[in-house]
């Protein structure tokens, strides 16, 4: 893609080092956006290139890159994703984590395609970006503070419609799964904000003088396509169930569908899920429906608990995912509960999937006799035991007592346990699973277990297109749209899930949502061509989303990840479902291996699961 005039991009980025407070401002040239883009592409590019695989995530030597795409700031329909690509604490290998609203579109009006965070800064330090300006501010007086205190503060010296990035206490206390939040919205997987937190950076702030981006090639062509998709998306079904109750959608079909992990994975439909649907969430708690910038799927939904205990408790942007966590997983149907567990996520800065998985984690290993009071900071770990939920979050986040050990994520912290509590963290790669049981969508197993930044539910949501009752409704994901996938077989998942895998790479280099539905590569092609006057194919895209997966698993293989890592916890394997609607399912371990090594074949990896040709990241 050669752009001359930058069209659909700044064209300029930041080298911003936190040791001396300095920064360059460096040309997005021809060979970055031609191969990788923007987003995800970007930052596994200058990860793999500037960060040596061996580097503690802690060591100031580690770099964090923030990167918008060639659609942010243009209006298109859902292009509002911000990535964030760094070392990650938890796993040791690479992790890209995303968030939504309109931090993207702002950093692209300020003048700037992406951002590299380097060093270390000798004082807690906030860095405020308005007008060609770039100043180091003393956060002194904003360490400590939750992410909104901090946000309000930030709001309050400056003006309210900045755009904050910043950190909470989890990350100040380098819990090694600590989200980074950008305004509303979370980024939340990997411990991009522990990170953050061992750089002593607090916060970036944008201030653009201009909220607009106009280097683009094709106006008129552009507009016609906004208008087209806005008109897409106000009649799509799903689009509509999203703008009544967001992701919170899923919790009924999880159950039903016999997906839903409970119990720490032990079962897969909840018997208490009626108090805890979306329809609930709906009809009780959702005071307020936001959307991000120019999207119009709006389905970001504001909860609030007006009385009972739990009264005052508002959540920002309560989804499925936090609903599971501290739902089905943990035993819980309390909904109150769950929004404030969701509050304190957001507040502390907390990963609210890992945060939840592991504390499923030591409500198992308390209920199998491996953990007592004693060990717990005299807390009873019993299943639904909200009270207990509520308190380890907050013990978490500030390392306090039991907390600290919790803070290190399950897996590190079972191998401190012992005495078999291993078996009970659900993690593959060191990454706690997301609220999709594989035993029940045999792709997804595939999914989780070749997810490059560990067990991920968003690198390929294959679920979707193996059930039954959903598949047909994604139909542009499938490799073959006439393919009809059979749930319980393996056949044809190692490539629907390679397939999906580069897709949602490449989604994430342009820097656009995957819940604009009736959208997908071949539209986001379109806009990309009428945006950079370049013509761009739903094969060029989907070429490049292979080589960002390339790159970011050889930079895996040198950080020390190896074939073991790519299996999930052997409870996958050996238990069945006890109940529910897919009861005796568990995966064959035979099964298991031949998706794998299919799947290894068609990514050109040899049988240790190392890509044998490293032309495929050029």
């Amino acid at each position: 893609m050669k752009n001359k005039n930058n069209y659909g991009f700044a064209g300029k980025f930041l080298r911003i080092d936190l040791a001396t407070e300095t920064v360059k401002i460096e040309e997005n040239n021809d060979y970055l956006r031609a191969n990788y883009l923007g987003g995800r592409g970007i930052g596994s590019y200058f990860l793999y290139n500037e960060v040596d695989p061996n580097t503690d995530a802690f060591d100031s030597k580690n770099k964090v890159i923030i990167a918008t795409g060639p659609l942010s700031g243009t209006g298109i329909a859902g292009s509002t994703k911000t990535a964030i690509v760094t070392k990650s604490p938890l796993t040791g290998g690479i992790t890209y984590s995303h968030a939504s609203g309109k931090f993207a579109s702002w950093l692209k009006f300020a003048g700037y395609d992406f951002i590299i965070i380097e060093g270390k800064s000798e004082r807690p330090t906030w860095i405020y970006l308005s007008n060609g300006k770039i100043e180091f501010k003393d956060a002194a007086d904003l360490w400590g503070l939750n992410t909104m205190e901090t946000r309000k503060g930030l709001a309050k010296k400056i003006n309210p419609n900045i755009s904050v990035l910043c950190i909470g206490p989890a990350g100040e206390n380098l819990v090694k799964f600590a989200s980074t939040i950008m305004d509303s919205r979370e980024s939340g997987r990997g411990g991009t904000g522990a990170v953050l937190g061992s750089k002593l950076l607090k916060a970036i702030v944008i201030d653009p003088k201009n909220k607009s981006f106009q280097n683009i090639y094709d106006k008129s062509a552009l507009q016609d396509q906004i208008k087209q998709y806005v008109k897409r998306v106000k009649e799509d079904p799903a689009c509509q169930t999203y703008k009544y109750m967001g992701s919170s959608r899923s919790c009924r079909s999880g159950n039903e569908l016999g997906l839903a992990p409970t119990r720490n994975y032990q079962e897969t439909y909840f018997e208490d899920y009626e108090k805890i649907t979306g329809e609930v969430l709906a009809e009780n708690y959702i005071t307020k429906h936001n959307t991000c910038y120019r999207c119009p799927v709006v389905c970001e939904k504001v909860c609030e608990v007006k009385d009972g205990e739990f009264a005052g408790a508002r959540s920002e942007g309560l989804d499925y995912e936090t609903m599971f966590a501290y739902g089905s997983e943990c035993g819980n149907s309390n909904l109150g509960s769950i929004i404030k567990a969701g509050m304190l996520s957001d507040y502390y800065g907390l990963d609210s999937i890992s945060t939840g998985v592991t504390i499923g984690f030591a409500m198992e290993c308390f209920e199998k006799g491996i953990l007592s009071q004693s060990d717990t900071d005299g807390l009873v770990l019993k299943w639904g035991n909200y009270k207990a939920i509520l308190e380890l979050i907050e013990k978490i986040a500030y390392r306090k007592g039991f907390g600290n050990l919790l803070a290190e994520g399950s897996k590190r912290a079972s191998l401190s346990i012992g005495n078999g509590a291993e078996e009970f963290s659900m993690t593959v790669k060191g990454q706690e699973m997301a609220g999709w049981d594989p035993r029940g969508t045999i792709g997804m197993s595939l999914a989780y277990g070749t997810a490059n930044r560990g067990a991920c539910h968003t690198t390929a949501a294959v679920f979707s297109l193996e059930v039954p009752s959903l598949s047909g409704k994604y139909g542009k994901l499938l490799p073959d749209p006439n393919r009809v996938y059979i749930q319980f077989s393996i056949d044809g998942k190692a490539e629907l899930v390679k397939s999906v895998q580069d897709n949602r790479a490449a989604m994430s280099a342009l820097g656009v949502c995957y819940f604009v539905r009736p959208l997908d590569i071949d539209d986001y092609a379109n806009s990309l061509s009428a945006v950079t006057g370049e013509f761009c194919s739903k094969q060029d895209l989907i070429k490049l989303g292979e080589r960002i997966y390339n790159l970011e698993r050889l930079y895996n293989t040198k950080s020390g990840v190896t074939i073991k890592d790519d299996w999930l916890p052997k409870r996958f394997y050996e238990d069945p479902v006890p109940f529910g609607p897919i009861k005796g399912h568990k995966i064959g371990r035979d099964d298991y291996q031949k998706m794998l090594d299919e799947y290894y074949e068609l990514r050109g990896w040899d049988e240790k699961g190392i890509p044998k040709n490293h032309n495929l990241i050029s």
